[in-house]
């Protein structure tokens, strides 16, 4: 039986919804042994319940954990999906003991330098995949990154993006409490569950179609107009 690695980076606005609706994807395919992966280093506030998918006895704990705890009660122990925590933030140090050869990672962090870190390690594999996505209020974009023998097929995060290439913000790691509470919550649970939407259909195209084919390789969306617009860049 072939073994998927599937990693899931962020449980907050996106990923939190994300994860809800792979789940069931993967629980429901047994031609493949699924290794998944849940990565977070923050916990599931008050604040949160407004556009977050969690249990409400979730609160204070740690999003990947969390969210290991719920899959295992809801669909209880199965052979070919094995579930795993990490309650940490990624580092360019710890990336290489999450993302490997041949695995596909879902990336739904909400700062740029985790994207550069992300992005930089993926163009160091063989073969993977990376999809991306990530929202202000009411627009923002998913972008997909393959890598097969050796070679690119599409561009980086950083060469999509100028300001993923030279962030300007923080690793989450780094920021305080103040900050964040300065920093306010700008998204809104449409855009949150827009792009985890069109990261889901990236994933299952990619992994489920027999013969996956995405041509565009970045998806912009706009909430206000109900609009996305597939673009695509060679590497």
């Amino acid at each position: 039986m072939r073994v998927e690695q599937l990693n899931i980076i962020g449980l907050g606005g996106i990923g939190s919804w994300l994860f809800r609706a792979v789940v069931p994807i993967i629980y429901g395919d047994k031609s493949r042994q699924w290794r998944l992966q849940l990565v977070d280093g923050d916990h599931y506030e008050a604040k949160n319940l407004s556009r977050q998918l969690f249990p409400a006895n979730a609160l204070s704990q740690n999003k990947a954990e969390a969210n290991e705890a719920w899959l295992r009660e809801r669909f209880g122990e199965a052979d070919h999906v094995m579930p795993m925590s990490c309650g940490s933030y990624v580092t360019s140090e710890t990336l290489p003991n999450i993302i490997g050869e041949k695995s596909t990672t879902l990336l739904c962090v909400d700062n740029h330098v985790t994207r550069k870190q992300v992005s930089d390690f993926t163009e160091t594999l063989k073969d993977a995949i990376l999809i991306s996505g990530g929202n202000d209020s009411t627009d923002g974009n998913v972008q997909v990154m393959l890598r097969r023998k050796g070679k690119a097929l599409t561009p980086t995060l950083c060469q999509w993006h100028p300001e993923i290439a030279s962030p300007t913000d923080k690793h989450p790691g780094d920021v305080s409490c103040a900050e964040l509470s300065a920093a306010g919550d700008v998204q809104t649970i449409a855009a949150n569950l827009f792009a985890a939407s069109l990261m889901l259909n990236a994933f299952y195209r990619l992994q489920f179609m027999p013969k996956p084919a995405i041509k565009e390789n970045e998806f912009y969306f706009d909430i206000l107009h109900n609009a996305v617009a597939g673009k695509v860049r060679h590497a």
